[in-house]
C-alpha cells in the first residue's frame, strides 16, 4: 500500500521527469502516501513533501476511477 492507493503507475512523461530532476520512485511513493502539503487541481491531485536535503518534491497525479490506482502525471523538485 502506498497511503490509500493500492499501486502507483507512471506516465511516460512522469519517468522522463524523474530521472532529468534524479527523483527516485521511493521518494514519489513517499510523497503520496505522507504529503506534507496535499491540494486539487484541475481534477489532478498536488503533494508535496520536503526532503531531508531541504528541497520539495512535487508530485502531480490522477486517482484511477477505482480509487485504487494513483497515476503520476509528473514530478517536480523544487530547490531551497
Amino acid at each position: 500500500m502506498i497511503g490509500k492507493y493500492q499501486a502507483v503507475t507512471y506516465s511516460r512523461h512522469a519517468r522522463n521527469q524523474m530521472r532529468e530532476r534524479k527523483i527516485g520512485a521511493n521518494q514519489v511513493e513517499r510523497t503520496i502516501a505522507s504529503p506534507d502539503a496535499l491540494t486539487s487541481s484541475r481534477g489532478k491531485m498536488v503533494a508535496e513533501k520536503a526532503t531531508a536535503m531541504g528541497n520539495i518534491i512535487r508530485v502531480v497525479y490522477a486517482e484511477e476511477a477505482s480509487g485504487t490506482v494513483a497515476l503520476v502525471v509528473t514530478v517536480i523538485r523544487i530547490g531551497r
